[in-house]
């Protein structure tokens, strides 16, 4: 017997209806996978070999996969396979063990359209035992020091790297619908009421020859601007309208920077557009009207966008 599977919960089914042992090599892991999978069960052995050096693996699933006793986890770089192995079936695809490739009830925001075939055939079956083998020789051990490393790059990554959303492109209507999925993400909005003086305006000039490769900007008196953010920025002067920056969006550096200068560098969220910008206008009315003094006090806002859109959207 052999057939195609494109609803991936005949794929989760059949892993959890399995009593015999099972040889997975399946690329990437999402958070709960061996849950949704029934990985626990003590009944059967399960080998697993995955790929975490690309940092797409979830690094705390990977934790709770090498605590099962009946579970043994290796790892071989670059992997990109998923075939689930029994006995005397296989299944090979497209699906990776998360969320999106399983097709998770409840999480049909970050579904993927995913195609995989099953067969019960000796000769393939006989030929995958023989490749998963092949490969478990070669696959690596996983070490705990090497988890911590990849963890920590994967935070830093997930600061600057915007979610996937299939639903809204709209920078405003994700955050506003999608919150939790921008929790890690360190982006602000400024809205800004007065230009640089002569002076500072003389200061960036000056300091753009340093770095005349790169395009720099500036943020006047902002002693705690954010380190590693994003700034969506927007301009309200006296006497004008609400303006969206050109550039839109700015990124800070890393390291703390003091005295009245504060330099910014432009950049882009990928896949996200700034919408309408009567949403983000009527919003910062909202902050303006809040709190006039702090308002005048900071020349206009700043403030993370998170905050912003949690109140005032």
């Amino acid at each position: 017997m052999t057939k195609l599977i494109e609803d991936q919960s005949e794929l989760v089914k059949w892993v959890n209806d399995q009593d015999g042992d099972l040889d997975l090599a399946v690329a990437f892991w999402g958070h709960d996978a061996s849950a949704f999978l029934g990985l626990g069960k003590t009944r059967r052995r399960v080998r697993i070999v995955l790929e975490i050096s690309q940092g797409a693996t979830n690094i705390k699933e990977v934790r709770k996969l090498l605590k099962m006793p009946q579970v043994e986890v290796k790892s071989y770089e670059r992997l990109h396979a998923k075939a689930y192995i029994s006995a005397d079936e296989v299944i090979i695809g497209s699906a990776n063990a998360s969320a999106g490739g399983l097709g998770i009830v409840g999480f049909e925001n970050k579904h993927w359209k995913e195609l995989g075939i099953q067969t019960r055939s000796r000769e393939v079956i006989q030929r995958a035992k023989s490749w998963f083998e092949e490969l478990w020789l070669a696959a690596e051990q996983i070490n705990s020091s090497e988890l911590d490393r990849i963890e920590k790059l994967q935070k830093v990554r997930a600061k600057l790297t915007p979610p996937m959303d299939w639903k809204a492109k709209d920078i405003f209507d994700s955050f506003k619908h999608h919150l939790e999925e921008w929790k890690d993400h360190n982006i602000w909005i400024t809205v800004i009421t007065s230009e640089l003086s002569d002076e500072q305006e003389a200061i960036l000039e000056e300091r753009q020859k340093l770095q005349p490769e790169v395009e720099v900007y500036a943020y006047a008196e902002w002693p705690s601007i954010p380190k590693d953010a994003m700034i969506i920025s927007f301009t309200w002067y006296a006497d004008e309208d609400f303006n969206v920056d050109d550039p839109l969006i700015y990124r800070t550096p890393g390291v703390p920077q003091k005295g009245m200068m504060q330099y910014v560098f432009p950049t882009n969220l990928p896949g996200f557009e700034i919408g309408e910008v009567a949403k983000w206008k009527a919003a910062t009315q909202k902050a303006r009207d809040a709190d006039p003094s702090r308002w005048k006090r900071r020349n206009g806002l700043r403030m993370p966008l998170r905050e912003f859109i949690e109140k005032y959207s």
